[in-house]
């Protein structure tokens, strides 16, 4: 639970990829939709995680405080504004949904980032956010 948001923003990468793939150029623009749904049931998982105290999860590698839920929500907004305008800017490229995926899974990372307490995590959670958007 305490890495919900997360979680959703790299299962609607993942959903946005897979069926982007096999969806037309023409129809692309729904890979969008499902960005966006999956960025605002992140932030309604943040704004409910944020409402708990603070807590710890996986033996004090990730912490859910004030802090990261402060990100998780600024994050999250970004990124809802972020698909808003890249939504008009790759309509009907090649390349939309997968457009679309290296953004929830680069935000996914900024969140991990976010609530890292542990140098293994912060690594990988720097890495999750900094790869997918050089390839943008």
């Amino acid at each position: 639970m305490a890495l919900l948001p997360e979680a959703l923003l790299f299962l609607g990468g993942m959903l946005t990829l897979v069926s982007g793939s096999f969806t037309p150029r023409t129809r692309q623009w729904r890979m969008s939709l499902v960005a966006a749904a999956a960025t605002v049931a992140s932030l309604v998982a943040s704004l409910v995680a944020w409402t708990g105290g603070p807590r710890a999860a996986f033996s004090d590698t990730f912490t859910v405080d004030t802090s990261t839920g402060a990100a998780r929500v600024t994050v999250t907004v970004s990124l809802l504004l972020i698909l808003l305008i890249a939504s008009g800017e790759v309509r009907d490229h090649p390349r939309e949904s997968e457009t679309y995926s290296l953004l929830l899974f680069g935000g996914a990372g900024t969140l991990l980032l976010a609530g890292s307490t542990d140098l293994a995590v912060l690594v990988v959670a720097f890495l999750l956010s900094s790869i997918p958007l050089y390839g943008l």
